[in-house]
């Protein structure tokens, strides 16, 4: 489980962007206010959508519909849980067999998948050893990525997330239409089990923004 101070750190950044977030501009003299209905958050005709942090806590207003712009409260939301204040309970994200903890902004798809800010899609791949060394689930997953002819511009590099050692196969494949993907597999592997981090998306520049996003909440969050 991460630090309290990690994952303020995540949240924030995870959640400055306005554009990402869909949170209606709102000036310094914003306000609470409420009707029959509920509570949202507004300065004269402008109001919050998404997620929003107000006074040090996080809230979730809702985006579309005609709930739009009202706090949500004693629910859950993309696996975080609010109270009966609408604040988000800390510590309270429900289970995912993902060994990380994903920023707010990034969109559950399963249990261990998500959709990063940029579209690219990242697949957690767990696997027991059952008897393998390092070295060889290392040369497995080197050799398949290496020796599939739909991929082409591999990469290997070391790196190490969170005080755990990993290798980085970074590589671009093509469909049997033409289109390019890139992918970067982050494999970890343990005495007993192997960590696979799958992100995968368009050959653009989003998909670095996607890939360093990803590598800050290892290098953060990582729990093996």
């Amino acid at each position: 489980m991460m630090k309290k101070l990690n994952l303020k750190k995540i949240i924030t950044i995870g959640l400055l962007t306005t554009s990402i977030l869909g949170v209606t501009s709102i000036g310094a003299s914003a306000e609470w206010r409420q009707n029959t209905r509920g509570w949202w958050y507004s300065q004269g005709n402008s109001y919050a959508t998404g997620w929003k942090n107000i006074d040090g806590k996080w809230y979730y207003f809702y985006e579309d519909g005609s709930s739009s712009g009202y706090m949500a409260y004693n629910t859950t939301i993309k696996g975080y849980k609010l109270g009966l204040d609408g604040a988000w309970i800390q510590n309270s994200t429900t289970t995912s067999i993902i060994p990380i903890t994903a920023p707010l902004n990034w969109t559950r798809l399963t249990d261990d998948g998500y959709s990063l800010n940029n579209g690219s899609v990242l697949a957690y791949k767990p696997k027991e050893l059952q008897g393998y060394s390092y070295d060889q689930a290392l040369w497995d997953v080197g050799s398949s990525i290496i020796e599939n002819k739909n991929n082409s511009n591999v990469h290997t590099t070391s790196q190490k997330y969170n005080g755990h050692v990993a290798m980085r196969y970074e590589y671009t494949d093509t469909s049997s239409t033409g289109s390019i993907k890139r992918n970067c597999f982050i494999v970890i592997v343990t005495s007993s089990k192997l960590y696979g981090f799958m992100l995968c998306g368009n050959n653009d520049e989003g998909f670095e923004i996607d890939k360093q996003n990803l590598e800050y909440v290892l290098n953060s969050t990582l729990n093996i």
